[in-house]
């Protein structure tokens, strides 16, 4: 009655009884209401007797927790004869032969008891851990497991944790984000609860069996996770927490570990901005750590024949370099050029071999990484091999990369071991049905097509030929343009002129000014910078035959082109350059 006129004094005070809620702990200085909690919980006891019956019967009796479990009185009352024998009642359900039961058992008991109670606690994680995932979701199992993760988190950071129930949280949480019918709703926050606990468990000092496990158990949750979760693992900054992992697995050694960390890295390496908004963007400290640590997990890896890491980690670099100039500059490329000579030389498994080369050629769009990458020896011997490798034996997506990278580092040397057998096999590449690899070789013979003795090597290829072909038949912009840019350097020469007919070339390209117009003059204006070499590889008598249509559409364009932005600026200065040979040829 007391509480009762309180509420009426206070009307923000709920009258409820002190001894259904279990919450309010007046009774510690009232041995009355003490006395009649002990007894309470002696009756709950006897209850719980009946969870060793029939599957039925034993649902039953676990009913009478749920007052105990909304409260918290039971986790005060710590010398009672009563909790005694309920722990020990729930340690008994826990081995009841019934499934459902055990995890109804489990489930409460997580609910219910704390870190005092630790037998009962491993045995309750491991139930949970042993049911199937689906039974799991039906019984409302999910945001215990939840809560006790996050609650294991904060208990691991101050010690006082059972190592072995975090292992079978981590299994469990394992489980749950591998099952078939897993969504995002139906995981609840899982995802944040779990980088909470792989960092702690991080930062744990203790070098343990069970921390290992641990953490290779969690780390398998995210890679699961990615990237149906990747909203909360950028909110719970997962992979800071994945990056932790990868060294700790690379310290041991532990691969399972590393490879589950470098799994879950490489699939969230592929979402959109990952780096900047997962890692704070270059420059950052957790951003460049993480270029650093998977360079070393990788050379690691690589030296212990690991293939399946150091595919996933390659790939993840390849990602990070691919936009990233500042992850671009953290890279070794010596070290990166020795490792693909040595898988290239031992034959590895061809992922591995094609993900190295995909971060030679990002490296190599940075001018000082491709300059000094172009010299190391490894790159020099090794890519024509590979070039040779990819086109005998028809591989495609090694043919790519290998193309992309000799593309980027023709650039900054136009000469590789055995140039004639390279060149050969990039005519077979300007004929492939990939106009991707029909793109990339284009460019690469404009990078090569710098130097004279290569032109020549070109012409006795039969390259000049492939690229007119290209020019005159193919149906894609981009290879067009890569072929006219390398029969500009085709023909800046007398002593290599190409073998191909000037005439037939000439009608090409004027085809290709004219389809260009106006709405793509960067092409328009490579084809003028063609015509005009191929015009001076003509006698001064061979130009006197005009082609209407070509000074017709010039004129038209150049006329357009004038009222348009900076950016017509090339086409024009081509242009007139060729005005100016016309009107010279005429004299």
């Amino acid at each position: 009655m007391s509480e009762a006129r309180a509420s009426l004094k206070d009307p923000s005070r709920p009258f409820t009884p002190a001894a259904m809620t279990r919450a309010r702990l007046l009774w510690a200085d009232d041995e009355p209401l003490q006395k009649r909690v002990e007894d309470e919980l002696g009756s709950v006891a006897c209850e719980l007797k009946g969870l060793t019956s029939s599957p039925r019967s034993a649902l039953k009796a676990l009913e009478t927790l749920r007052p105990w479990i909304e409260g918290s009185a039971f986790t005060a009352v710590e010398r009672c004869r009563a909790r005694a024998d309920v722990v020990r009642s729930l340690e008994n359900g826990l081995a009841h032969g019934d499934a459902r039961v055990r995890v109804c058992v489990a489930r409460d008991a997580l609910s219910l008891l704390k870190e005092d109670d630790t037998q009962c606690e491993i045995a309750a994680c491991r139930a949970i851990y042993e049911a199937e995932p689906e039974l799991l979701f039906e019984l409302e199992v999910v945001p215990v497991v939840v809560a006790k993760i996050a609650e294991a988190a904060q208990r691991l950071r101050e010690q006082r944790v059972a190592r072995l129930a975090l292992v079978y949280l981590g299994a469990t949480a394992q489980n749950l984000s591998a099952a078939t019918a897993t969504t995002f709703d139906r995981l609840g926050g899982l995802a944040c609860a779990v980088c909470d606990l792989l960092r702690s468990a991080v930062d744990s000092a203790e070098a343990s069996e069970e921390r290992s496990e641990l953490l290779t158990h969690l780390s398998a949750a995210l890679r699961n996770a990615c990237p149906s979760q990747v909203r909360q693992l950028e909110t719970a900054r997962g992979a800071v927490a994945l990056a932790g992992a990868l060294r700790a697995g690379l310290a041991e050694p532990r691969w399972p570990l590393v490879l589950n960390a470098s799994r879950a890295l490489a699939r969230l390496s592929s979402q959109p901005r990952f780096f900047e908004v997962h890692l704070g963007g270059p420059g950052a400290a957790a951003h460049d750590q993480l270029v650093r640590d998977a360079q070393d997990a990788l050379a690691t890896a690589h030296a212990h024949l690991q293939t399946g890491i150091v595919v996933r980690l390659a790939f993840l670099l390849g990602n990070a370099t691919a936009d990233d100039a500042r992850a671009r500059m953290l890279v070794s490329v010596p070290r990166l050029v020795d490792l693909l000579a040595t898988s290239a030389e031992r034959d590895d498994e061809e992922q591995v071999v094609i993900k190295l080369v995909r971060i030679v050629a990002n490296c190599a769009i940075e001018p000082t990484l491709g300059a000094r990458a172009a010299r190391l020896r490894g790159v020099i011997a090794w890519l024509p091999r590979l070039v040779r490798r990819a086109a005998v034996g028809r591989r495609e997506e090694l043919l790519l990369n290998v193309v992309a990278a000799i593309t980027n580092l023709s650039y900054y040397r136009s000469f590789f071991d055995d140039d004639q057998a390279t060149c050969s096999h990039l005519v077979d590449a300007l004929l492939h049905p990939n106009h991707e690899i029909v793109c990339e070789a284009a460019r690469a013979f404009g990078n090569l097509s710098r130097s004279a003795a290569t032109r020549n090597i070109m012409r006795t290829v039969g390259a000049d030929e492939a690229l007119a072909l290209l020019v005159a038949h193919h149906p894609s912009r981009n290879v067009v343009f890569a072929a006219v840019g390398s029969l500009v350097n085709l023909a800046t020469d007398d002593e290599y002129p190409p073998t191909v007919k000037t005439s037939s070339v000439l009608d090409d390209l004027v085809n290709v000014l004219r389809r260009a117009g106006i709405q793509d003059l960067g092409l328009a204006a490579v084809a003028c910078k063609a015509i005009h070499n191929f015009l001076l590889l003509l006698r001064p008598t061979e130009g006197e035959r005009d082609d209407d249509r070509l000074w017709a559409s010039l004129d038209e364009l150049v006329e357009a082109a004038q009222h348009l932005p900076a950016a017509a600026d090339d086409f024009i200065s081509a242009a007139r350059a060729l005005r100016e040979l016309r009107r010279r040829r005429r004299r």
